[in-house]
């Protein structure tokens, strides 16, 4: 265990300048090198395992590959294949995801499989799964896949559905999706401005409070 080796902590992105263009990072590529300071003082620390990670969530977060996040990702899908997580390897393993990967093999097949589980608002931790490797840990990793195939059939349904039942104001597309759906607004959303190239918001309502 580590305690108390920090005082402060300073996140790079409340800076007033952008020193050493940390302030492009993502939120998983603060943590990567806060977590690269403790292993400094821990050999307990896989750097492997966090650097992959980082690299996905900088892919997630559709940050720009400038600096450091295209070194954290470059570097990230190089080793993806290399940690000791056994319940990602399985999954990786599941999706049959392609050796030598670019964030693109990693934006398209990995990731919405990750995000299923928040769309579908479920209440088990994904990462607390996905890095252990208990035997539990590793069957759940089928229960991922179904979930993905679910968020499959809900995103096709849901945008046929959305798109004969938009209004349109001020050339701003309006649309409502039920209220369990609640974790599809972003992608609905994002469908209807690809769809008909204008601004888009779509709502769900549930006991008189609108989510958007």
């Amino acid at each position: 265990e580590i305690n108390n080796t920090f005082k402060n902590f300073i996140n790079p992105k409340n800076a007033s300048e952008n020193i050493n263009g940390l302030k492009n990072l993502s939120t998983g590529g603060i943590v990567f090198y806060l977590i690269r300071e403790f292993a400094k003082k821990s050999k307990k620390i896989n750097l492997k395992n966090y650097l992959v990670l980082s690299a996905l969530t900088t892919i997630s977060d559709s940050m720009d590959l400038i600096g450091d996040n295209r070194v954290i990702v470059s570097y990230g899908l190089d080793l993806i294949f290399e940690t000791d997580l056994v319940s990602f390897n399985t999954l990786l393993d599941k999706i049959d995801f392609k050796k030598y990967p670019d964030e693109k093999d990693v934006a398209f097949k990995v990731i919405p499989v990750i995000n299923s589980f928040g769309r579908l608002d479920c209440s088990e931790d994904f990462i607390s799964y996905i890095i252990d490797d208990s035997l539990e840990s590793i069957c759940f990793v089928d229960k991922i896949i179904d979930i993905n195939k679910q968020r499959k059939k809900i995103s096709d349904n849901l945008k046929k559905i959305i798109e004969t039942s938009t209004k349109e104001v001020n050339n701003v597309v309006f649309g409502i999706i039920p209220f369990e759906y609640n974790g599809f607004l972003g992608f609905i959303s994002s469908h209807l401005s690809s769809k008909f190239n204008k601004a888009s918001l779509v709502f769900s309502k549930n006991n008189g409070i609108v989510h958007c």
